[in-house]
This record gives C-alpha cells, structure tokens and sequence, in this order.
C-alpha cells in the first residue's frame, strides 16, 4: 500500500511539473508582440497643393491577422513597366484594431491590417486636415498579409479624427480602400 501511494504522489508531481512546462511554452508562443515605438512618417499637405515634406521616422510591421470592416474607395493606376498580370484584390483587414484607443483606459497600442493579393506592396495611410502620416510600405507575405503594430501615443497623431486608408501597389495597379469609422485620438 505504501509504495502504490509514493507512487501516486510522484505522478500527480510529474503530471503537474509537466503541465507547468505546456502551459509556459503555449505562453511563449501565442503571445502578442510588443509594439514598436517612434513617430510614423509624416506628409504635410495644403489644401491648395499636393506637395510636402516628410519625416522618415516609422513603425515596422508585425505578422498578426484581425478581420475588420472596411470600404473600396479607389481602383487602378498605371506607373510601372512591368507586369506580371496577377489581379491586385482591393486591401482589406482591420485598418486599426482599435478606432478610440485610450478612450475609457482602453489601450493605445494598435494593429493595422493589410490583406490583398500576395507579394503585393501595402502601405497604411492616416489623414487629418492635409496632413498625412503613413506607415512604411511592406509586402504581403503567401497569404496576402501584412500588419504593423504600433501606438497611437508615441506615433505622433494629434487629438481629433483621422481618415484610415490601406494602398495596395502590385506592378502598375494601385488600389485602396479606406476605413469606414475615423480613428479617434484624444
């Protein structure tokens, strides 16, 4: 009888060290990356004018998939020799995860989603009163995908409502498609 219990209490020891370890390493894997940090590329524009100056400091992307809602607002351009004849898919994805971040204590960090067709080109755009901010264009990875993750309070967005606008660039297409809620900055 003694030795069926010492052997019992090494199973529940060995069954609970070996759950501690899963559980760690499930942890490790499916944990949300860190945002990065630094002011997103700025464009100021005038009304009047559609040139301006810009600042080369940006957010990297970070591959991590959020479905949202959003609607097409621009089709097809041509600026490039080559073509590969692949059809450009409008972009779509959450353009931001969050459209009131740091309302209510909410958080400020966000993810901003591009999908369209793979190896394509997207870039996120933000617009506010002729000014623009965009995040550094990046390509899609197999499955169409890209995403930044970034916060709102280091990014240098100023108070108020900016127009969200994911550009999708494969050989001469351009698409976009911009958000249909503003993103709120108190």
């Amino acid at each position: 009888m003694k030795i069926l219990i010492n052997n019992s209490k090494k199973s529940i020891i060995l069954s609970a060290l070996v759950i501690i370890i899963v559980s760690f390493v499930i942890f490790k894997i499916t944990k949300a990356p860190e945002a990065l940090t630094g002011q997103i590329k700025t464009i100021q524009q005038s009304p009047s004018n559609n040139q301006g100056t810009s600042n080369k400091s940006t957010i990297q992307p970070k591959n991590v998939s959020d479905k949202g809602s959003q609607q097409e607002t621009n089709s097809s351009s041509s600026t490039s020799n080559v073509d590969t004849g692949i059809p450009l898919v409008a972009p779509y994805g959450a353009l931001v995860s969050n459209h009131k971040p740091g309302k209510n204590g909410s958080n400020t960090i966000e993810e901003s989603e591009c999908i369209t067709t793979p190896g394509a080109t997207c870039s996120m755009q933000f617009t506010q009163n002729g000014v623009i901010k965009t995040l550094d264009s990046e390509k899609t990875d197999s499955t169409g995908t890209a995403i930044w993750t970034w916060d709102v309070n280091k990014a240098g967005l100023t108070k108020g409502n900016w127009q969200v606008t994911a550009i999708a660039k494969l050989d001469s297409q351009y698409k976009s498609t911009t958000d249909k809620l503003l993103l709120e900055i108190e």
